[in-house]
């Protein structure tokens, strides 16, 4: 390898190094006060991670049932929700042992995974390795980036990966022999989908408004629209065994994340102070200000891709701001009210408005002196640090706030003493009783008669599974099933703290019942009618042959890209060897 190309690699291994330095100084409160975050999202997220951390423990592997999770209930989460992103974590789980350095390092990798992303875009965008670094480090302190380190939600991480498969969107519209990439853009609409169902959505309509124009670009307009079929085919075969699992689940009524009547209320707001989960905070608020004057002032003079990433980031700003007419659109279309929180659009917003800023700010230094570019530099690296400052000032007061008495509990908790309840988080992962504490009873994907009203699941899940009366001793068998032993005092319908699907398998005292012979609860729980006695109850669940084609699409489909990515990295060795 030339020399030249040597010193450009170490320049860029030397930036990448500095995001790292940073993704631990804003974990720094956290590793010194041994703090977690555990936030309103933390107890159903981390149960889903602890699922796939013992079934890969103990090599009893079933994609549908919660066996050791969620109370052993069977509930079906991971399923439907980011199972690709859940077997990471269990994996993480199994490597770090404790709670505790499980999250830190999950929140490191977060915090590393958005930093590194924004820094690849904009290097992509011919931005240089200053302003680049510049970038990474204020996309790594916007709010919702930071919210997973300060609160656990699974919004930061969904936000995370987002810069990086930005580059497909890019390259759409800046390269007419070639504009799309089958295996990257599939692939990067499928690490969106591994991670969180709404993040995906929102990379869709990003991504069409890339594509049109692109598409009207191209040199090769039907070789374009074959590689965009291409490139869906390989999201969905890389996300085959979710989908067929959603599907299979499209006949059952599941409740889904609870509705917000009031969407304002969780918009992004413009603001002079401090930043917080919703206030965008000075540094990043006068950056969009700066962008959309600097926008509209020089929109003749700016390429169609700059043009396009300023409309994206302005359409996706408005549609988490409260200048978006949401409680007014909710009122007539009820279904918008599953969007929750219209700060959830902020990743796409934000990476736009920040790719879009310093790309603006690099045209201003084109015809500047070299002493003046590196002036410009240091003063947006260091306008970029100190909204990492206001990040880190988050951190450090949920760090402290630890070791007072905020530690997230269950009222009914056997455990009401704080430095216990810390201390649980420094035991391995599969001795603490750590849901016994930290107990949420929400229903997602819990089956229902209807999904018109649900907000009664909430208590319904509570008293039948997580306070059912039943003594019932729970294991999981040699199969992969729910196995429930207990002693029935009378012959009387009994409702078991465990949930059944359309799908599932039901063996009472080694006796299959057809569906006609147990009822379902109003959430899905099973009533079944013992003997006298000891009784042994047996729960599984069959997926359909649609579903094993599916896995065997997904596995076939992993394959490939783990050999599509072996020969690409091949390739890179030889041309470097080579020269």
């Amino acid at each position: 390898m030339h020399e030249k190309n040597k010193l450009s690699w170490a320049h860029e291994l030397a930036w990448l190094l500095g995001i790292v330095i940073m993704a631990l100084i804003v974990l720094s409160p956290q590793l010194s006060y041994h703090a977690l975050a555990v936030g309103d999202d933390w107890e159903f997220h981390w149960n889903r991670f602890y699922e796939a951390a013992m079934q890969l423990k103990t090599g009893k592997f079933n994609f549908f049932q919660s066996l050791y999770s969620f109370r052993q209930s069977g509930r079906i989460i991971n399923a439907v929700y980011g199972s690709a992103f859940a077997y990471c974590h269990g994996f993480i789980l199994i490597i770090a042992k404790t709670w505790f350095r499980a999250e830190i390092i999950s929140s490191f990798l977060c915090l590393v995974t958005a930093g590194s992303g924004m820094y690849f875009l904009t290097r992509y965008c011919q931005v240089k390795r200053q302003m680049a670094f510049a970038a990474a480090v204020l996309y790594m302190g916007t709010p919702l980036v930071l919210f997973y380190v300060t609160d656990s939600a699974l919004r930061g991480w969904g936000a995370a990966p987002l810069p990086l498969t930005t580059i497909p969107l890019i390259r759409m519209v800046i390269n007419h022999e070639k504009p799309i990439s089958p295996v990257l853009f599939g692939l990067s609409a499928a690490t969106l989908m591994a991670v969180q169902n709404f993040t995906v959505i929102l990379y869709v309509i990003s991504a069409a408004i890339f594509f049109i124009p692109g598409l009207y670009l191209a040199k090769n307009r039907w070789r374009t629209i074959l590689d965009a079929v291409a490139a869906v085919g390989v999201a969905v075969a890389l996300n085959a065994s979710t989908l067929a699992a959603i599907y299979e689940l499209h006949n059952e009524h599941l409740v889904m994340p609870y509705k917000v009547t009031d969407l304002l209320g969780s918009a992004s707001r413009l603001s002079l102070g401090n930043m917080t989960r919703l206030d965008l905070g000075l540094i990043l608020s006068a950056m969009i200000l700066f962008q959309l004057v600097f926008a509209a002032l020089n929109w003749k003079r700016l390429k169609i891709v700059e043009k396009l990433i300023n409309l994206d980031g302005f359409l996706f700003l408005w549609l988490s701001s409260p200048l978006f007419p949401w409680n007014f659109l909710a009122d007539h279309f009820n279904v918008l009210q599953t969007i929750q929180f219209p700060q959830r659009f902020n990743p796409v917003a934000l990476t736009m408005m920040i790719l879009g800023t310093t790309i603006s700010i690099q045209k201003l230094n084109i015809n500047a002196k070299t002493e003046r570019t590196r002036l410009f530099s240091a003063l947006f690296i260091s306008v970029a640090g100190l909204n990492l400052v206001n990040g880190y000032t988050w951190v450090n007061e949920k760090a402290t706030a630890w070791q007072g008495d905020q530690v997230a509990v269950s009222a009914d908790s056997t455990i009401q003493n704080q430095a216990e309840i810390r201390d649980l988080f420094n035991h391995a992962y599969d001795q603490a009783n750590i849901f016994g504490v930290i107990t949420k009873n929400t229903p997602d994907y819990l089956p229902v008669p209807s999904v018109k009203n649900t907000l009664y699941a909430y208590d319904a899940y509570k008293q039948q599974i997580l306070h059912n009366h039943v003594n019932v001793r729970k294991q999981v068998d040699a199969d992969s099933r729910l196995d429930f032993t207990w002693q029935a005092k009378k012959r009387k319908s009994t409702l078991m703290p465990v949930i059944v699907y359309k799908h599932s398998t039901v063996f009472l005292n080694g006796k299959k019942l057809e569906p006609s012979q147990y009822k379902r609860s109003n959430i899905g729980a099973l009533i079944v009618t013992p003997r006298l006695g000891e009784n042994h109850l047996v729960v599984g669940y069959a997926p359909s042959k649609l579903f094993w084609a599916a896995a065997i699409i997904n596995g076939i489909s992993l394959l490939g890209i783990f050999g599509y990515g072996l020969l690409k990295l091949i390739q890179f060795l030889r041309s470097c060897v080579k020269q």
